[in-house]
């Protein structure tokens, strides 16, 4: 009425048309965003974009709770105390985050072991001695899978030998999703001369391993996401019955839908089994070590392409970790998201065991990866001191870390001089002042302090990788990280969507800012004796 507006009671069957028309209106939309959230995550969440699915969740929300206000004034019906015990008591039965599976059996027992997977590495290089080589990937969101994928793929297409001589990969959420998709291209690579190319279609680029990395990863995962989150997810909170989807799944049919834009279609929803029931004339495959972490007990739970038996130190391995049918078929999204269930973006992924278990972002125990690569290590320094004496033995190890954090201000610096080099001067490497408010200080630095701890600590795990690393006879560290940009663009995001911008700066990283150690480290392994010496 001060506005000038007309007075009404509330009273639904009294309100004014235009208060109905918009209510109808916002309620059908709410119904159909409900659907398409629930049938069609990518389609449509792609159609309308992050921005747009939150306003017009809110918008529906105002009405529906504008409703029951209305209804419980005219009813004198208790709603808020109601809904809050309904919505409890479902909770115990509700539960729709279950990790997503594939029906059939996940051919688990199938996989070769450690010593096995050594020892067809070793086979291979009967005519060639070669470095055994094992990366280790850091989490961080969309960041660091594109950059990840950026920095595998762009050493692939500059030295093709890379995935005959790279044993394993071990990696951590976003790190976890870059990794995967590397070695999907691997899976339907065709060889060219020395060379692969892999099975990607790109308008007008020409194919490789960094340019469909880079193509894959380029799309926007989190309005799928959001629009799960907003809509099914919500709504399944209020039903007694768990069948609808959850964000989890949205976000992996995203990924999903960036690889079949450009590369074989199905190929990222295929069967994790898929990387190790392959015919022995197939390219090569590194192992992957899919790092998570237990709701439970706190520890690594593993996502492998190796039965590692005892070899890794209280890590569940996850494909085990049920018994006869209740084991998991993973679809690869599904194996590489269960290392990536970033604190409530992703939801924890639950799975059948004893107790019963849930799955978190591995960077909740290690974000580097480090801790089962050096436990990796440790096992294959004892498998190479028992085969000494065959051909084919590995002539030192090298060992890749990739980081992705700007504010990343230790550089891991590599005790090789030919390999410690970086392009400082073109890419503005400056240190971010992290400084608090004075005012805000006293309640911010508590919760810096405890992400600082577990970042440090974390830095610590690298820290002991590369000084393990360098204390092994022909053993060689390398670090390739992100660089702080301040001339172009901020740091680019850790959610799960990046823009054209962002995308550019981390090119830029590799192509530039990185290259003449990529460069360097080609050289390196073409070289080995005098690089290791």
């Amino acid at each position: 009425a001060i506005n000038g507006f007309p007075t009404f009671s509330a009273d639904l069957p009294t309100l004014p048309a235009r208060f109905k028309g918009v209510g109808i209106v916002l309620v059908l939309l709410s119904i159909a965003l409900f659907l398409g959230g629930w049938l069609r995550p990518v389609a449509v969440g792609g159609f309308f974009g992050t921005i747009a699915i939150l306003a017009l969740a809110v918008a529906g929300w105002i009405a529906g709770l504008v409703t029951l206000h209305v209804w419980q004034r005219n009813t004198a019906a208790p709603l808020v105390v109601v809904i809050p015990v309904f919505l409890l008591l479902f909770s115990l039965c509700n539960d729709n985050h279950a990790i997503r599976t594939l029906p059939g059996d996940g051919q688990a027992d199938a996989r070769p072991n450690l010593k096995e997977f050594y020892a067809r590495w070793v086979e291979r290089h009967q005519d060639r001695p070669a470095p055994l080589i094992i990366v280790a990937t850091s989490g961080g969101g969309i960041r660091a899978a594109y950059w990840t994928a950026n920095v595998l793929g762009t050493w692939q297409d500059k030295y093709p030998r890379l995935h005959d001589d790279l044993f394993a990969i071990s990696s951590v959420s976003g790190g976890s999703i870059g990794a995967a998709v590397y070695v999907t291209l691997l899976v339907d690579a065709k060889r060219k001369g020395d060379a692969l190319v892999p099975d990607c279609t790109l308008d007008d680029k020409k194919p490789g391993f960094a340019t469909c990395g880079r193509e894959v990863l380029s799309g926007d995962f989190l309005a799928p996401t959001l629009m799960s989150m907003l809509y099914p997810d919500v709504m399944q909170r209020f039903l007694p019955v768990a069948f609808l989807p959850d964000r989890a799944s949205a976000l992996e049919q995203s990924w999903e839908a960036g690889w079949d834009k450009v590369a074989p279609e199905g190929r990222f929803a295929m069967p994790f089994s898929a990387f190790w029931t392959r015919k022995p004339t197939d390219p090569a495959l590194p192992a992957l070590f899919l790092n998570s972490t237990s709701t439970v007990r706190g520890q690594r739970i593993m996502t492998s392409t190796v039965k590692f038996d005892s070899g890794l130190h209280e890590a569940v391995d996850l494909l085990q970790a049920g018994s006869g049918d209740s084991r998991l078929n993973l679809r690869v999204s599904s194996a590489a998201n269960n290392s990536a269930r970033f604190p409530y973006v992703g939801p924890t992924g639950k799975y059948q065991a004893a107790p019963q278990d849930g799955v978190v972002d591995g960077g909740y125990f290690d974000n580097f990866g480090a801790v089962t690569a050096q436990e990796l290590i440790i096992q294959l320094q004892r498998m190479i001191v028992e085969n000494e004496s065959k051909p084919g033995q590995p002539t030192g190890i090298v060992v890749i870390q990739i980081s992705n954090d700007p504010l990343f201000v230790g550089q891991l610096v590599s005790k090789n001089q030919i390999l410690n080099k970086e392009d400082n001067e073109s890419c503005n490497n400056t240190v971010h002042d992290t400084r608090s408010s004075n005012m805000a200080e006293q309640l911010i630095d508590p919760i810096k302090a405890f992400f600082s701890v577990w970042n440090g600590r974390a830095y610590y795990n690298a820290i002991d990788l590369r000084d393990m690393t360098t204390r092994i006879k022909g053993g060689v560290y390398v670090h390739f990280r992100v660089m702080p940009n301040r001339k172009q663009i901020d740091d680019p995001p850790l959610g799960w969507t990046l823009s054209r911008q962002s995308q550019g700066e981390l090119d830029k990283q590799i192509d530039v800012c990185q290259r003449p150690k990529m460069e360097a480290l080609v050289k390196c392994l073409g070289n080995w004796q005098a690089c290791a010496q």
